[in-house]
């Protein structure tokens, strides 16, 4: 049945929309809020494709794009701790000595695979009720990779791998990681599918709302998001004419440590409620009839 679903919805008879879930590390939360001000106004997507932390989000919504389903994308933000997706509870810049001198990363991903694994409906992307695609980063070429069939969760894995954090993820021999460093904003998979309609679902922006960049790791972290920021900006810009983009989950957020996994329940909150008053004040149309961006 799902298989049938996915089969109807890329043979495209006439415009259609695509969503697109970019990264956001910890502030993925704000992307559930999103979906679910989309899913109340009847959106139905035609293709998803899913980036780092949008992998994560991307995947539980096409395997179950319902509100049960997203109230148990909720629950795995909720629930979600360094014990479950990091491994541990010990201090991370201990972790982060250790695997100067001993590993590749400073974390396994074997905690957030078993996460995953408890938490997915499905384990493969043929079984996704909307079709699925992944990006993910090849770490050799720097080019990116579309992920669409197999193991869904070493999928999720690879597009979630920044590097030096978690380990790349081998998948057709090529090592992957962090699909936001070769491809933040793939417009370019929608455009080859023939879809000229596209939701853009960010996880919020650090914009300098009374965080402190007076650390080693923030002042990284933040030069990271502006670069990928802007480079998705750019991209929006470029996009050829007669493509229509809507813009979400811009919410203006502190600067957090990537471990920082507190407040998922305010997080999805106020993506929710910013999603929520844009499409409204705009009277946006998500149906398959014509649209206008934001």
């Amino acid at each position: 049945m799902a298989q049938d679903r996915r089969d109807r919805r890329l043979e495209l008879t006439e415009p259609g929309w695509g969503l697109i879930l970019t990264g956001g590390a910890n502030w993925g939360a704000v992307q559930v809020g999103v979906l679910k001000a989309l899913q109340e106004r009847g959106f139905d997507p035609d293709l998803i494709v899913g980036v780092s932390a949008g992998a994560i989000n991307g995947a539980f919504f096409a395997a179950r794009p319902t509100a049960e389903g997203l109230a148990a994308l909720v629950e795995l933000w909720e629930t979600a701790d360094m014990r479950n997706i990091f491994g541990t509870r010990v201090a991370w810049f201990r972790e982060v000595i250790t695997a100067m001198f001993h590993a590749s990363s400073v974390f396994s991903n074997r905690a957030l695979r078993s996460f995953l694994t408890r938490s997915l409906a499905i384990d493969r992307f043929e079984a996704c009720s909307i079709p699925l695609e992944i990006v993910a980063s090849d770490l050799v070429s720097g080019t990116s990779r579309l992920l669409s069939s197999g193991d869904l969760v070493d999928a999720i894995l690879a597009s979630t791998a920044i590097p030096g954090l978690f380990p790349p993820v081998k998948i057709n021999g090529e090592p992957l990681v962090d699909g936001a460093i070769a491809d933040p904003l793939p417009l370019a998979a929608m455009l080859e599918r023939g879809i000229r309609r596209v939701v853009v679902v960010e996880a919020g922006r650090p914009c300098g709302c009374g965080d402190e960049l007076d650390s080693a790791s923030n002042l990284f972290q933040r030069a990271v998001t502006v670069v990928i920021h802007d480079r998705m900006d750019l991209l929006v810009a470029l996009a050829p004419a007669g493509v229509d983009i809507i813009r979400l989950g811009r919410v203006c957020h502190p600067e957090t440590p990537i471990t920082d996994l507190s407040d998922a329940a305010l997080r999805v909150r106020l993506g929710h409620d910013e999603a929520a008053r844009l499409l409204d004040e705009a009277g946006m149309s998500l149906d398959s009839g014509s649209g206008s961006g934001l």
